[in-house]
């Protein structure tokens, strides 16, 4: 079969270890099995075949790497996402932080940004000074990040 129509068991173990080293991605059972249509999708988009990417990827390279992150990971985001974190944060921060010139957040993983700027909010709601915490927000996406830097949403 031309265009590795499936990726062998072999080649599915190696790309999901690239991925993992290189990227830090670890992927979750259910998108393992969707490995071939990312494969065959960023090879596309790179002009190239996926025997040839599934080769840049685990030899590290970043453009390769970079193209197959965005068919590989999953942008599920929105606003105050994970409720119960997020009151606990609250909580941490009047007790715990209160007393703090600044405080650092990171939101790794944070796809489109809803989840940084909900806790841009937590920390407002919990009383923290504007301007005075800052947060990180990181993905291996960058048309994610992109979206994340406009900061504009739709109503939902």
């Amino acid at each position: 079969m031309s265009g590795l129509a499936r990726v062998r068991a072999e080649q599915r173990s190696e790309l999901i270890q690239a991925l993992k080293s290189h990227l830090g991605l670890r992927l979750s059972p259910g998108i393992e099995s969707s490995l071939d249509a990312a494969l065959r999708s960023a090879a596309s988009n790179l002009q190239t075949s996926p025997e040839m990417l599934l080769r840049r990827v685990v030899l590290g390279e970043a453009t390769a790497l970079r193209e197959l992150a965005e068919h590989t990971s999953i942008g599920e985001t929105y606003f105050y996402r994970q409720h119960e974190q997020l009151e606990a944060l609250t909580s941490y921060v009047r007790t715990q932080l209160a007393s703090q010139p600044s405080v650092k957040v990171w939101s790794a993983g944070c796809s489109s940004g809803e989840e940084p700027y909900s806790l841009a909010m937590v920390l407002r709601e919990a009383g923290r000074p504007s301007g005075s915490d800052s947060i990180l927000g990181t993905d291996v996406s960058a048309a994610a990040l992109a979206k994340a830097q406009e900061g504009r949403y739709g109503a939902w």
